[in-house]
């Protein structure tokens, strides 16, 4: 049978790497080389470079570049900030155009709705025009037909008071011709 076997306190929880201060004969500075296009080929080729130009640089070199990109990273921050700002103010700028959108289709509508009835009371109008000038043009025509009648009884009278006048004459003359007989 297996037995349990005990694991002290200071094993539990999680592991820690790193916590020992480094020795002082450890050196602290990373290396970093740049190859130039002549070295880079001989890299390729031979698979091994003189280390002759190597450049090296320490912590605090790398801390001041890590503050340089912290300040970039506020940078960002603030840009990201003034994009977050620019977002909200196209949803409020869409907000408005969805609004004057609506308006307009509303307005459009009413303008719509009123030519319609502009139309229709230029028919109605038109309709009851074309009428007036049907009524007008039958009292023309019946004016035109009374003129006629006009001038014919005109023409009418002309001729009785010429048949009177020469009735009249005629009247007379038989008169004195009745009176020379008698």
């Amino acid at each position: 049978m297996s037995q349990l076997t005990k694991v002290s306190s200071h094993r539990k929880g999680y592991v820690k790497f790193g916590t020992r201060p480094y020795k002082d004969d450890w050196d602290p500075t990373v290396k970093v080389s740049y190859l130039t296009p002549e070295q880079l080929e001989a890299y390729k080729s031979k698979g091994e470079v003189q280390m002759s130009d190597v450049k090296t640089k320490s912590v605090e070199e790398y801390n001041s570049l890590l503050k340089q990109f912290e300040d970039r990273g506020d940078l960002v921050n603030e840009l990201q900030e003034m994009v977050d700002n620019y977002k909200v103010q196209v949803k409020e700028k869409n907000s408005e155009i969805n609004e004057l959108t609506a308006k307009n289709k509303r307005i459009e509508t009413a303008y719509e709705d009123y030519i319609i009835q502009s139309k229709m009371e230029n028919g109605r109008v038109q309709r009851e025009l074309m009428i007036a000038e049907e009524n007008l043009t039958a009292s023309n025509k019946s004016l035109r037909g009374r003129e006629a009648d006009i001038e014919n009884l005109e023409r009418e009278l002309s001729y009785a008071r010429e048949n009177e006048k020469n009735a009249k004459g005629n009247n007379e003359l038989f008169r004195a011709v009745l009176k020379a007989v008698l």
